[in-house]
């Protein structure tokens, strides 16, 4: 494993049951204009049938074309070993969210076209895949040392950031049309109708939208929850994280205060390549 090069070799034994393996990904100086190569930033090289990704009227930003064939051919698990990803996100919202759109394809260079839709919102940069892990739950152990360990970086696989509550049980929830709950999931009936009162009678106009919004959609929802509780734990188990994207100085991304973007998965739906229902959440 990686323990040795991170200097905390003695805990190898301790490491080895939460790593995870990922790809690490670097942005270089090398040349990314070749139709269908791998770049962060700049414009997509996309099927010729298919149409630049936009919300409304707007065009989404590349982040990322990923050509998945420069990989380590099954070093992270049913990810597919050719074809390639398109990550694209809204990147104009400063409201902390980041609606994306994910696509695969695995056309040939043949069947691809450079977009010219849109002027990048970032400059196209090359990456380097560096096969590497990714440590689970860092915050469960009892060295601090572990709690250091390198966990920032775009990374492809790996797992959620260790500062940030892992996002399977969200992603579940979203998938479950509950996705309004997460901020109070943890509340009661009880607390929900406190938090109601005390904002139904203030003076603020978002205050009072702010109660009814608890009455209409939270509360019904929430209480589905607790009584399924059991059931999406369990669904949630099937999450994983397929993409993390960093915020990079260098290539000028910047997620929320400083934070990251993560993609999740459901692993069945990774093996059917269903990459339109994945989930992005910003850890910051």
């Amino acid at each position: 494993m990686c323990a040795e090069s991170w200097g905390v070799g003695d805990l190898a034994d301790t490491l080895a049951p939460r790593a995870v393996r990922c790809v690490r990904v670097v942005g270089t100086d090398a040349d990314a204009s070749a139709i269908g190569a791998s770049r962060l930033g700049g414009m997509p090289d996309l099927p010729r049938a298919a149409s630049w990704p936009a919300l409304g009227k707007t065009p989404l930003s590349l982040v990322a074309q990923l050509d998945l064939g420069e990989l380590e051919p099954g070093w992270v698990p049913d990810v597919p070993q050719a074809g390639r990803l398109w990550l694209f996100v809204d990147a104009a919202r400063d409201d902390g969210l980041f609606p994306h759109v994910l696509l695969f394809s695995d056309v040939g260079v043949a069947g691809l076209a450079r977009a010219k839709k849109t002027k990048p919102k970032w400059s196209p940069r090359a990456p380097l895949f560096q096969s590497s892990f990714a440590i689970d739950n860092v915050r469960d152990l009892e060295d601090e040392r572990a709690w250091e360990l390198p966990d920032r970086g775009t990374l492809i696989g790996g797992c959620s950031p260790s500062w940030c509550e892992p996002g399977a049980i969200e992603a579940a929830l979203h998938h479950l049309g509950l996705g309004e709950i997460v901020p109070y999931r943890e509340m009661s009936d009880a607390q929900i109708s406190e938090e109601i009162e005390r904002h139904r009678d203030a003076r603020p106009t978002w205050a009072r939208a702010h109660a009814s919004f608890l009455e209409r959609v939270v509360r019904p929802k929430l209480r589905a929850w607790h009584e399924r509780r059991a059931e999406i734990e369990q669904r949630a188990t099937s999450y994983r994280t397929l993409l993390r994207v960093s915020s990079e100085p260098d290539l000028g991304w910047r997620w929320g205060d400083a934070g990251v973007l993560e993609v999740l998965i459901d692993a069945n739906d990774l093996v059917q390549r269903r990459f339109d229902l994945t989930y992005l959440r910003l850890c910051s």
